[in-house]
């Protein structure tokens, strides 16, 4: 299977759904309410949808055999930005910044885009403080974003509101906050359709190794 990026002793490669694979990642992302930033209230037949929507790029990042985290691009809109959401099934995010940092020089190589954007959930703290040291910006807020109910929180009390911040990082920005770093600068794609970007992502074509 091609390798999309290296980091840190991780590789990323496409990753291919299957039913049983499915299945398989909804076991361990429920353990995470607040992984997809607008779909808190997952369904299993939404999340599938999320997941295998064609517009939708996933990344699995490995260590050995083992599956350590999920990289997903969607909301790709050509000429302006991409969104992404990261997921590690561990649950710890301290000492994969390397592998963040890789996964956003690598959608930049990817795709035509001017920015990269993350929207979060106001109180998923760790993930925000993540989103910061991987060169992701604060840059503004959507207040009142989320109804949060008892049963999603799995406590007893009546629904609050949750605001959702924005993140992003420009180009430009990358260009000094992450290929500084020693990250090969990806070159600027002129034409792009979403089956062209899906065969890269899927193995049928292969983006420069990235080592972090």
């Amino acid at each position: 299977m091609s390798v999309l990026f290296r980091s840190n002793g991780t590789t990323a490669q496409p990753l291919v759904l299957t039913e049983a694979l499915t299945a398989s990642l909804w076991d361990r992302m429920r353990r995470f309410p607040i992984l997809f930033a607008t779909q808190y209230e997952t369904t299993f037949s939404s999340f599938r949808a999320i997941l295998g929507d064609r517009r939708t790029i996933l990344v699995a990042f490995r260590r050995g055999e083992n599956l350590l985290g999920l990289g997903m691009v969607y909301g790709i809109t050509p000429g302006s930005e991409a969104q992404i959401q990261v997921t590690f099934f561990d649950g710890k995010l301290k000492g994969k910044e390397a592998i963040g940092r890789a996964f956003i020089v690598w959608v930049f190589g990817l795709l035509p885009v001017n920015r990269v954007s993350a929207p979060m959930r106001a109180d998923a703290q760790t993930m925000i403080r993540y989103l910061e040291r991987i060169g992701l910006v604060f840059e503004g807020c959507k207040r009142h974003y989320f109804k949060i109910t008892p049963l999603a929180r799995g406590q007893r009390e009546q629904p609050t509101l949750c605001d959702l911040f924005l993140y992003g990082v420009t180009r430009e920005d990358a260009e000094t906050l992450l290929w500084q770093r020693g990250h090969a600068k990806p070159p600027r794609l002129v034409h792009f359709r979403y089956d062209i970007a899906r065969d890269l992502a899927s193995g049928i074509g292969r983006a420069d190794a990235i080592e972090a």
